[in-house]
């Protein structure tokens, strides 16, 4: 997922890492796992989807993961 100060991806085991450069990737939060991750409006934020298509956010850069909707399941997420 691309943002405006870097990018968001997925490594093995479902690792979450951002990026400003794309050269350097960081794991700001080890603990986290998600099968996919959508940028969000700002460099901040993002939105992903764990285990069970249970939806986590973060507005810290991902140093941590809140589930806003504990009913909410859902396959995928896109943000504009």
């Amino acid at each position: 997922a691309i943002i405006v100060g870097g990018a968001w991806g997925i490594g093995d085991s479902n690792r979450v890492f951002v990026t400003i450069d794309g050269i350097s990737w960081d794991e700001p939060n080890p603990v986290a796992k998600l099968h996919q991750v959508s940028a969000g409006s700002d460099d901040l934020t993002a939105w992903g989807i764990g285990d069970g298509n249970r939806v986590f956010m973060t507005n810290n850069r991902g140093a941590s993961w809140s589930e806003p909707n504990p009913a909410a399941r859902l396959k995928q997420v896109s943000v504009q």
